[in-house]
């Protein structure tokens, strides 16, 4: 075998294989299309669902699937300073209601913690904050995104910041 070859002999190589993946592409994509076509869903009981967190139309015979990726609107905010004399509150309540979805929450400031607690639920996960979002000095900003949502049911949440000079957000989708 030569390990030496001319540059005649590599573009010659380079565009037999260029040829063959072209070839395979133009071939695979039609198998690909009709196996993924031919894919039926059985056995799901098909009555109208609901469209999902504020709106009100109903989808017949579909299969619920819903991704909100971090959209919606503001649905809290706060600040960790533990000072509720400047209308910015350390602790807020999001109230429970099937169509509100959390889709992230951002915490902001050097060393500061946002607590989540359901009290509704302490029977189930004890008592204390279900969830802890910390930041440190090196990182002053936290993000917990949730693509397919947190949706507030059966229990309230309380958010509760402390640690000094830090602010909280609340994203998602207010239900009414």
């Amino acid at each position: 075998m030569d390990l030496y070859q001319t540059g005649r002999e590599k573009r010659q190589i380079f565009a037999i294989a260029l040829i063959l993946a072209l070839g395979v592409s133009m071939v695979a994509a039609p198998v690909v299309s009709a196996a993924v076509q031919a894919v039926k869903v059985k056995n799901i009981d098909t009555k109208a669902i609901p469209g999902g967190a504020g709106q009100n139309q109903l989808s017949n015979n579909a299969v619920a699937v819903r991704t909100l990726a971090g959209g919606g609107g503001l649905i809290n905010n706060g600040d960790c300073d533990g000072d509720n004399t400047d209308g910015r509150l350390s602790t807020k309540t999001v109230a429970a209601n099937p169509n509100t979805v959390i889709t992230a929450l951002i915490l902001s400031g050097p060393d500061v913690t946002l607590g989540v607690s359901a009290p509704a639920l302490t029977s189930v996960t004890g008592p204390g904050n279900v969830l802890e979002l910390q930041t440190t000095t090196q990182n002053p900003t936290a993000t917990l995104a949730l693509g397919n949502g947190l949706q507030l049911t059966p229990s309230e949440l309380v958010f509760s910041c402390t640690g000094g000079d830090g602010n909280w957000v609340i994203l998602g989708q207010l239900g009414s």
